[in-house]
């Protein structure tokens, strides 16, 4: 939150939320934040298998891109 960064839930996890949820742990964020902000910090993801593979791939994918 001090750097103003989004925190973004993906992977099998979003499978079993709903915005319902991620709300309520918006509202729960936004008690003990030290930095209070108007607008939600949490987002759900649309990738839901091996997000971590996924974004350890972008630099190289969008090193390959720019080369062409």
């Amino acid at each position: 939150m001090f750097l103003d960064n989004r925190l973004v839930i993906a992977g099998e996890l979003i499978r079993h939320l709903d915005q319902s949820i991620i709300e309520e742990l918006d509202k729960r964020i936004r008690k003990i934040t030290a930095f209070p902000e108007d607008h939600s910090y949490l987002e759900l993801g649309i990738v839901t298998a091996r997000p971590v593979a996924i974004g350890a791939a972008i630099p190289s994918v969008t090193e390959f891109v720019e080369s062409i």
